[in-house]
């Protein structure tokens, strides 16, 4: 594990939506458009059953010595070196409805979540962004390639879930 410390981005509760129909109802409620493809990922996903606040990091895959293109996979495995940790699959959505806010502030952030297949074959992980067009500003839960074979580029940015500091080791 490396010692590098990485900062507290924001906190979000998961485990209050309970299911797809409900998490799609919220995001619509909020005016919170949803692409095709996130509406059947947020089908495949689990949701958890259960609240809790998990802390979250937000940094370019840069800061865990990413160079270049790397597969989704090594990344995943990479970070968890650096004591970083993949998200509950919920956690793009729960951004968008608790930190709305924090997420116009940045540039389309990759959730490192456990990917899921799609119906065509290819699995898929929640990317949220924002389109600026004059005069509104469009909040969007889209997708992005998650399969072994898709290769990122250092400049992305990523949120990760950070170690919970009062939760006993091991």
């Amino acid at each position: 594990m490396s010692e590098v410390p990485f900062p507290l981005w924001t906190t979000v509760t998961v485990g209050t939506l309970g299911d797809a129909a409900t998490a799609l109802e919220a995001l619509h409620k909020e005016r919170i458009d949803v692409s095709h493809s996130a509406q059947e990922l947020m089908k495949l996903i689990p949701y958890e059953q259960v609240p809790r606040t998990i802390n979250l990091a937000h940094l370019p895959g840069t800061a865990i010595g990413q160079r270049g293109k790397m597969r989704f996979g090594d990344f995943i495995e990479r970070a968890e070196t650096y004591d970083l940790h993949i998200v509950p699959p919920e956690t793009a959505i729960q951004l968008w409805l608790q930190r709305s806010d924090l997420m116009l502030q940045v540039r389309r952030p990759f959730m490192a979540m456990q990917a899921f297949a799609r119906e065509t074959g290819l699995p898929m992980i929640f990317a949220p962004h924002r389109h600026v067009t004059s005069p509104r500003m469009y909040r969007y839960l889209s997708t992005s390639f998650g399969h072994d074979t898709y290769d990122f580029y250092g400049g992305r940015c990523w949120v990760f879930q950070l170690p919970d500091k009062n939760k006993p080791p091991g």
